[in-house]
């Protein structure tokens, strides 16, 4: 129309599931009008970035207590040069990574990966000493308790003569691990979302951990990770939160929460 007042058309091309994505979010504002609801967004929409500054360097400060093989130290001669008098730190732990990968299962998801290595004072002098970080997962306490017992046996044993190790560390977050309450809980989850009209969540098996993982594997308390508003980039400078999934993902918990009042005891909520 000549006298239009809007005269400049902007594309954008998506994908069907985001097609899918962009309508749902439409009914939420219950609007059919997608014009309206595109200029809205992109004139009035914002992106929350979070610092997470302060909380990547406690992940910091905890990796570096992680399950070590720490300091493996040696009986060496005053001038460390005499091969035949020494007892080389870096061959007792390269001895020690050798046998620490035969607990690697990656069908079963337990890993044991040996990713920093340091030691030694020079080329021309025998090891005086040695350290590895090695980081463990596992998909199980069972399996953990025993990937951890398995670690400290190799770190006892001595396979260059006059060497000694010390270790330190163990289970810092444990496995999430599917059990009847946690999968009741995960039903209550999803009726809540139906009730709710067309909301949906999906159940992803995810390879990290958190603090879920204690309270629904250790303490017994049915618990599901990942309830927050969706988002991307996860852990990434990038990452970001969708702000119109806040009130939605609030209304699925607090349902979801009633539900679980009444069906678990109060000691276990």
């Amino acid at each position: 129309m000549a006298n239009r007042t809007r005269n400049i058309v902007l594309r954008v091309p998506v994908t069907q599931e985001e097609r899918v994505l962009i309508q749902q979010k439409m009914a939420q504002l219950h609007t059919k009008n997608f014009s309206a609801y595109a200029r809205k967004m992109l004139i009035d929409g914002y992106i929350i970035k979070v610092d997470y500054t302060e909380q990547k360097k406690l992940a910091a400060a905890v990796s570096r207590i992680a399950t070590n093989i720490n300091h493996v130290c040696r009986r060496i001669n005053s001038t460390g040069r005499c091969y035949e008098d020494g007892a080389s730190a870096i061959l007792e732990l390269a001895h020690k990574i050798v046998a620490l990968d035969a607990f690697v299962d990656a069908q079963a998801q337990t890993i044991v990966n040996t990713g920093l290595i340091s030691g030694g004072n020079s080329a021309n002098a025998v090891a005086p000493w040695a350290d590895a970080r090695i980081h463990i997962t596992f998909n199980t306490v069972d399996a953990a308790e025993r990937l951890v017992e398995n670690v400290r046996a190799v770190a006892a044993r001595t396979f260059v003569p006059r060497t000694t190790t010390r270790i330190s560390g163990g289970i810092r977050l444990h496995p999430l691990e599917y059990t009847a309450d946690v999968e009741t809980l995960f039903g209550m989850a999803e009726r809540a979302c139906a009730a709710m009209g067309g909301y949906t969540i999906r159940r992803n098996r995810a390879l990290g951990a958190s603090e879920a993982g204690f309270t629904a594997s250790v303490l017994g308390i049915p618990s599901i990770c990942s309830m927050g508003p969706e988002g991307a980039e996860l852990h990434s400078p990038s990452e970001y939160l969708s702000v119109d999934t806040v009130l939605p993902r609030c209304k699925m918990i607090a349902l979801t929460a009633i539900q679980a009042a009444r069906a678990f005891p109060s000691t276990r909520v």
